[in-house]
């Protein structure tokens, strides 16, 4: 059905672009389409011809568009609509789940029961994949809240699919995560303070702004990562890869420099290092 519709789409578009030609330019159009001017009076009474045709069907042609393409918007809006719906579905099945095992099985505390913290692990890997962004956000700022990424956290975030999550101002100060996914993520405005992020990919990300006091980004991928406008004079970059990063505006140590694995393409305009 894709195919036939390609091929549909192709066709219309050959077909537009000759009468457009033939429009602007009639002098070169075949006799048969009317576009050129015609004697009447010296060649006689023309027969109809592909313009005649065209001035007749117009209107239901321009009416049919405007009615496959209404119905083509409504599919679209219907499926994103029933995509929406499933995603918060997802979210609010996800928070229930893990609310349960926290008040049922001591998820939250030091000592849950036997494999709750894998069955909370794999339902966050689970729900991850089937969020967009900005609920990625919301399920991240739970976890936060529900107090089980702190520096003792109680679920492990290893291989978790955050990319392109949506954490404009969130506060994820004295949190722990390891190993996780973190592309093309907004992280602006946050708090970070004393977070952990040991061996993340955060590769062309957005922390401008935000707050960084001790936080540890260490073997993290840091590459095409934006921070301006910010203090990391105490941040850990112990290994990390900082490859075409952008420092323009921030503070920076040359110690923080020599422990960095890759800085090469950095943009320091207007940084000050100390």
């Amino acid at each position: 059905m894709k195919v036939i519709r390609l091929i549909l789409v192709i066709l219309v578009i050959f077909v537009l672009f000759f009468l457009i030609k033939w429009a602007i330019k009639p002098d070169i159009s075949p006799d048969w389409t009317g576009f050129a001017a015609y004697d009447e009076e010296k060649l006689g009474a023309r027969s109809k011809t592909l313009w005649d045709w065209l001035d007749l069907l117009i209107i239901p042609v321009v009416l049919a568009i405007i009615a496959f393409l209404y119905k083509e918007f409504e599919k679209i809006k219907s499926k994103r609509d029933i995509r929406i719906q499933r995603q918060h579905q997802a979210v609010d099945d996800f928070i229930q789940i893990i609310t349960e095992l926290s008040l049922d099985h001591n998820l939250a505390t030091k000592k849950p029961k036997d494999g709750t913290k894998e069955i909370a692990r794999s339902r966050v890997i689970f729900v991850l994949e089937n969020i967009d962004g900005e609920r990625k956000g919301q399920i991240l700022q739970f976890l936060y809240e529900s107090n089980l990424i702190d520096l003792t956290p109680k679920v492990v975030l290893v291989g978790a699919n955050f990319k392109g999550i949506q954490l404009t101002g969130i506060d994820l100060h004295s949190s722990e995560i390891r190993g996780a996914y973190f592309q093309n993520s907004d992280l602006q405005k946050s708090n970070l303070d004393q977070a952990l992020f040991v061996g993340c990919n955060f590769l062309k990300s957005n922390f401008s702004e935000s707050k960084v006091e001790n936080t540890d980004f260490s073997y993290s991928n840091l590459s095409s990562c934006e921070f301006q406008n910010m203090n990391l004079s105490t941040v850990n970059f112990e290994g990390a890869n900082l490859t075409n990063a952008d420092f323009s505006n921030s503070v920076i140590t040359n110690k923080q420099l020599d422990f960095i694995t890759t800085f090469q393409g950095a943009n320091t305009k207007n940084s000050i290092i100390i």
